[in-house]
């Protein structure tokens, strides 16, 4: 097994892959409340402005649910608020020092891309429903398995956001082309860093 000063050291020669998930955006601040929801926490929100008591912790469901009651461009407008970034950290700043060989969260928000920003790098935002051919030669990019926010409209609610507490594995990522080159990624990498997921 290789131990984290190894893999840091792969990762400063820009040979290592980055995976995120809900946990790397814990210290920065969303636009509404004080953290980033987790899909559970989502869930519960959702569910509890629908007035479901308990609140439920199926985000497909809550998501499902909220949308009934309310309509899309109310939940579009509730996400943005939830998973836009007001203030990141400086841990957060500090990955983009790192000359990633990839990029892949699972997270809808722009806590990496604002940290990418504030030490004035360009991070590009991908969603799997992009042609991953395009997007190859390009290292400073991330992919959004489960959608991103800044692209989200109410149209890509019922297809490229996922709103579900399965995560990348997902039936539509596993069919799209972005799941080759995750794959060839994985290969070509010396180490694969998780944080948060």
């Amino acid at each position: 097994a290789m131990d984290l000063t190894t893999a840091i050291k792969h990762a400063i020669d820009g040979q290592a892959l980055l995976f995120l998930g809900s946990g790397f955006s814990y210290g920065a601040k969303p636009l509404v409340g004080d953290l980033f929801l987790t899909g559970r926490e989502l869930a519960k929100y959702l569910s509890g402005k629908c007035g479901i008591v308990p609140p439920v912790d199926e985000l497909n469901f809550a998501a499902q649910r909220y949308r009934k009651k309310f309509d899309d461009d109310q939940l579009v407008n509730e996400l943005k608020n939830l998973f836009t970034a007001s203030s990141v950290s400086e841990s957060q700043k500090r990955f983009s020092e790192i000359p990633w060989r990839s990029i892949y969260t699972t997270n809808y928000d722009n806590v990496l891309e604002k940290a990418f920003a504030e030490r004035r790098k360009k991070l590009v935002p991908i969603t799997p429903d992009q042609d991953g051919r395009e997007y190859t030669a390009k290292s400073n990019s991330v992919v959004h398995i489960n959608g991103y926010i800044e692209s989200l409209t109410p149209a890509m609610l019922s297809n490229s956001f996922k709103l579900t507490n399965t995560s990348y594995l997902t039936e539509s990522f596993s069919k799209s082309n972005w799941s080759f080159l995750f794959r060839r990624s994985l290969e070509t990498c010396r180490a694969v860093i998780f944080v948060g997921y």
